[in-house]
């Protein structure tokens, strides 16, 4: 029962770690929130998203951590500027790892999102003043306070009720159901602004910035919905990508970026991001140091379990126990079986190879089991001085094979007597040869 026990154990501990592995690897269904790919509520992005997969562009949200985004170049739609999480203050001279050095920052700082833009790729923001704000705080970008807004004119009725005249610099015009927060003023000569976006009246609702070999964008882009349910870029919003030229005006806007990556909708600005699992962390470039341990201690153990070591039978392994416990192990063990009869051969044969060593005789000349009865008779015959012929032969028969033939637990009890009388007086031969001889037949030493 107790084995039985361990093994429903074993075999519970098992399935627990496995479901833990399982837990690891399959994704979870996130919950529905505005401004999400995930949600197909009015304000969501579901739509954009499916409409762009259905063209063929690799669009996917983004549900990890800045430092994961690629180097390689894409588009970025980020709703809202990221929270800077507890310990990012302003940097101090010295302070702060540079740009584009990502592995000496944390996965959630912030300039990870200016990274991604050095490397190649385009970041889409809402020109909001709170955005604004967080270039020139966090990413250091003293040029977007040159920044000039106007407010919009020229709108008849509620806010978002009329379409915009959107015209991109291929001249291409699209009437997108958003209202632009601002307008842009007129950029002065050497401005490194870049208008890729006006309405219907020239005015600039669209800039780009050049950092490294990527760019920023602004759009003065306010939800349709008014201020009730965010302040994104509302034109991605499934109750006005069907609108007017919505999805045709997203499309375009990718196609004129020329993409050489996926087009991403950031989830971590959402507070909708997936921490790194276990088995990501510990394989992951900075952690590799303990990557290599870990496999260099899987290899170790692996080598131990495939090694082939002794078998419990080895005579080296029985060199650690004592020979008197060995005998009586084995001697229970034929015991149990009945085998008296080859009980009594090994004991004749230990004893009379004990005799001959006392005699003088080498184990080659006694030679093997079962021994002759000359063999016999020459070990005994130098032990047994001043003892007649009869007794000299009763003794060479008790190690006779035939001796031990049909023998019981009795029987070998009488042989093992008799075998340790003759010893004795061997050993008493050994220490004095006089001493047996001054001995009577009927003798025996106390």
């Amino acid at each position: 029962m107790r084995g039985r026990g361990s093994l429903v154990l074993l075999a519970f501990l098992c399935l627990l770690l496995l479901f833990g592995v399982l837990l690891q690897f399959l994704p979870s269904r996130p919950e529905s929130s505005p401004n999400s790919v995930y949600s197909s509520d009015p304000w969501g992005r579901s739509v954009a998203l499916a409409l762009l997969r259905e063209l063929g562009v690799d669009a996917r949200p983004w549900s990890s951590t800045p430092g994961d985004l690629p180097s390689d170049g894409g588009l970025l739609f980020l709703e809202t500027p990221p929270d800077i999480p507890p310990g990012y203050g302003p940097a101090e001279e010295g302070e702060r790892a540079p740009i584009g050095d990502a592995n000496r920052r944390r996965l959630r700082d912030p300039l990870h999102y200016l990274r991604f833009v050095e490397d190649g790729g385009t970041l889409v923001l809402p020109g909001q003043p709170d955005t604004i704000d967080f270039l020139i705080d966090t990413f250091e970008l003293a040029e977007f306070a040159t920044l000039e807004t106007a407010a919009p004119w020229g709108i008849d009725g509620p806010l978002g009720t009329n379409p915009v005249r959107a015209v991109l610099p291929t001249g291409e015009a699209f009437d997108v159901p958003w209202t632009p927060g601002q307008r842009y003023q007129p950029f002065p000569p050497g401005s490194p602004f870049e208008v890729i976006l006006a309405d219907a009246e020239g005015e600039a609702v669209g800039i780009r910035y050049p950092f490294g070999r990527g760019a920023l964008v602004l759009l003065q882009d306010q939800e349709l919905s008014g201020a009730t349910h965010g302040e994104g870029l509302g034109f991605l919003d499934n109750n006005s990508i069907e609108k007017d030229d919505a999805a045709l005006f997203l499309v375009r806007l990718v196609e004129f970026f020329e993409l050489e990556g996926p087009v991403l909708f950031d989830e971590y600005v959402l507070d909708r991001w997936t921490p790194p699992s276990a088995v990501e962390l510990a394989f992951s470039p900075a952690s590799f140091l303990f990557s290599a341990h870990l496999v260099a201690l899987v290899l170790v153990l692996l080598w131990c379990v495939a090694w082939t070591r002794q078998f419990p039978r080895d005579p080296v392994t029985w060199s650690s126990i004592s020979a008197v416990v060995r005998a009586r192990g084995f001697a229970g063990l034929l015991g149990r079986a009945g085998r008296w009869d080859l009980l009594g051969r090994m004991l004749g044969e230990g004893v009379l190879r004990r005799l001959a060593a006392r005699s003088g005789h080498s184990a080659r000349a006694l030679g093997e089991p079962p021994f002759g009865e000359t063999a016999v008779r020459a070990v005994l015959a130098p032990l047994s001085a001043g003892l007649d012929s009869e007794e000299l032969d009763r003794r060479v028969r008790l190690f006779h094979p035939e001796r031990s033939a049909g023998l019981d637990r009795e029987g070998l009890e009488r042989l093992g007597a008799e075998l340790a009388r003759v010893e004795r007086d061997a050993l008493a031969h050994s220490h004095d040869g006089r001493a047996h001889g001054r001995q009577t037949q009927g003798d025996e030493p106390s």
